[in-house]
Formats: structure tokens, C-alpha cells, sequence
């Protein structure tokens, strides 16, 4: 999911809310985002976000079905 300001004026600033949901995911991650704007000097801006999701042991029963 994503939130970000719609509008940001001139020379203003805006928040931009990214959020990963890790339940699919198993020790290290690493994501890129990229932000588009109508900023002449950077149009585009590409956000790194990477972190260590907790590993889930294995639940799987042991044996043949």
C-alpha cells in the first residue's frame, strides 16, 4: 500500500508512506520504489528500502500423503 500527497506546492514538502507487508516475505529483502514528479531538476528519484523479515520455521508435517 501506498499514501502520498496529491499536491505539494512549489518549493514545498510532501510524505510519501510505503508500506511492505513482510508476511510473504523470509530474511533479507531489498525493494526499490521509484517517485515521479514534474520537478524539471529530478524527475524521478528511486527509493531503496531493504530490511530482515523474521523467518518462520517450517510447519509442514513430516511424512508422505
Amino acid at each position: 500500500m501506498v499514501r502520498f500527497d496529491p499536491y505539494i506546492p512549489a518549493g514545498g514538502q510532501g510524505e510519501i508512506l510505503i508500506q511492505l507487508k513482510t508476511n510473504c516475505l523470509n530474511g533479507a529483502f531489498e525493494r526499490f520504489f521509484t517517485v515521479i514528479s514534474n520537478d524539471p531538476n529530478k524527475p524521478k528519484v528511486q527509493i531503496q528500502l531493504y530490511g530482515h523479515a523474521p523467518e518462520f520455521p517450517n510447519a509442514a508435517p513430516s511424512g508422505h500423503f
